[in-house]
């Protein structure tokens, strides 16, 4: 595998990432309207609350779209599964676990669980809507309960 720290012979899986297209086209559709506001109350001269009707809907959806960035790049998250460690890997973040400290793999409704010996949560992994229909979680959830069981 390659990238930074990859543990050697691990099995790489990334789920799909759906954009959350419906979000930004209201994103974008805010922000459309508040600029042609701003620009019809600086051509026609309107009354002031245009102007101020207009910013609020441009600063609505840039605040729209930066959560959407925001909430885009959390669900992005590659798992590597190495024959001694299992790594997380989200964007600049690592974070690395011994299987000898995993009791468990599973989902637990839109999130995948990774749990300690003991029963307490680790990591709990976001998985949208395509992520949950891919073959690549079902395979994931197997490499890791093979993994624990051994």
């Amino acid at each position: 595998m390659s990238g930074p720290n990859v543990p050697d012979r691990a099995t790489r899986f990334r789920l799909p990432v759906q954009v959350p297209l419906r979000n930004l086209f209201l994103a974008s559709g805010s922000a459309i309207v508040g600029s042609f506001e701003v620009i019809f109350w600086a051509a026609l001269g309107l009354p002031r609350f245009v102007l101020v009707a207009g910013v609020a809907l441009i600063l609505v959806g840039v605040g729209i779209a930066l959560s959407c960035l925001i909430a885009w790049r959390q669900r992005k998250w590659v798992v590597y599964v190495g024959s001694s460690t299992i790594t997380v890997t989200r964007g600049t973040q690592r974070s690395e676990l011994p299987w000898t400290d995993v009791g468990d793999v599973r989902l637990e409704g839109r999130r995948l669980a990774v749990l300690d010996r003991s029963g307490r949560r680790r990591w709990a992994l976001w998985v949208d809507r395509s992520g949950a229909e891919s073959e690549t979680l079902h395979q994931l959830v197997a490499a890791a309960a093979e993994r624990t069981a051994a």
